[in-house]
C-alpha cells in the first residue's frame, strides 16, 4: 500500500486531477471561483474608473462585503452605496442584500532600509556641534594616525 502511495506521488499529474481527486481543494476551487465570479459582476456594475480598486466582494448573510486597497477608493465606494444597492436589487442570485460594508485591506507596513556590505549605502553620520568640539579635543592628543584621522573625519559631520 505504501508503495502504491510512493508511485502515485513520484509520477507526474496535473494539477486540475490533484484537486479534482481532494473533496477539500475541491470545495477551496468552488469558494475561490464563486468569489471571482462575485467580484467580477460587482466590478460591471460600478463605474469604470473605481472597478479595478474593487479587489473582493464578499456576501455574508444580507450583507455584501467589498474589499479595496485604500481609503480613497473605500469612500468613493461608501459614496455610492446606496445606488449600487439599488442595482443589486435587479440581480436575481443577490438581489437579498439589504447592506453593503466597505473594508480597507491593511497596508503592509514600511521596509526600513538596511545598509549592508553589499550595498553602496553610505552611513552619513551627524554629531552635535558641541560633542565636535570636545572629540576634535580628544583626537589631538591620540598619537596613532589612522585613528586620529578617522575620529577628525568623524568630527568634521558635526551640525
Amino acid at each position: 500500500m505504501l508503495s502504491d502511495l510512493h508511485k502515485r506521488l513520484s509520477e507526474p499529474c496535473s494539477l486540475k486531477k490533484i484537486i479534482k481527486s481532494s473533496y477539500e481543494l475541491n470545495q477551496l476551487l468552488d469558494k475561490h471561483n464563486q468569489l471571482n465570479f462575485l467580484t467580477n459582476h460587482i466590478k460591471t456594475l460600478l463605474p469604470t474608473e473605481l472597478a479595478p480598486y474593487l479587489i473582493q466582494a464578499v456576501l455574508k448573510g444580507e450583507q455584501l462585503v467589498l474589499t479595496t486597497n485604500a481609503s480613497a477608493w473605500a469612500h468613493r465606494l461608501r459614496f455610492i452605496a446606496p445606488s449600487l444597492l439599488n442595482e443589486i436589487s435587479h440581480v436575481k442570485t443577490i438581489s437579498h442584500v439589504k447592506t453593503i460594508k466597505v473594508t480597507i485591506l491593511p497596508s503592509e507596513p514600511a521596509k526600513k532600509e538596511i545598509a549592508t556590505p553589499n550595498t553602496n549605502l553610505k552611513l552619513v553620520r551627524t554629531i552635535s556641534v558641541q560633542n565636535a568640539k570636545e572629540l576634535r579635543n580628544v583626537a589631538t592628543k591620540i598619537t596613532d594616525p589612522e585613528i586620529k584621522a578617522a575620529l577628525l573625519k568623524f568630527v568634521d559631520h558635526a551640525h
